[in-house]
């Protein structure tokens, strides 16, 4: 029963998903996320927006998400089963999975949700 307990509580470390571009590294991917977040909520000083959301007035890049997509960025959903077998290795090896996800030209792990902006025009 203890071994159980111990996978929940370890896959509350392992997020849902991951955003991936090739070559990309964790910091790059948090400065992203950081100016996206910024773009799609509008920027505020001292919890003031200087100017409406984008989505006001821009609805294509009125989502975190969507800014995301549009800098190249897809987005993996992690499945149930590979949240359990992240969950079971060891909090520096799923760190450093995690962390390669990041920048893998193939993920391992996930199913792609969303697609960046250069594979759309691929298309």
């Amino acid at each position: 029963m203890w071994a159980a307990g111990a996978v929940l509580l370890a896959m509350q470390a392992v997020p849902a998903g991951f955003h991936n571009r090739p070559g990309a590294d964790a910091a790059l991917v948090a400065r992203e996320l950081q100016r996206c977040r910024a773009i799609a909520t509008g920027p505020t000083v001292e919890g003031r927006a200087l100017t409406p959301p984008v989505g006001a007035t821009e609805p294509v890049l009125s989502s975190e998400d969507g800014c995301m997509a549009a800098r190249g960025w897809r987005y993996y959903r992690l499945t149930g089963r590979d949240r359990a077998r992240l969950a079971k290795l060891p909090a520096s090896r799923r760190a450093a999975v995690l962390r390669d996800l990041v920048g893998a030209r193939r993920p391992a792990y996930g199913m792609r949700v969303t697609a960046g902006a250069a594979d759309l025009l691929r298309r």
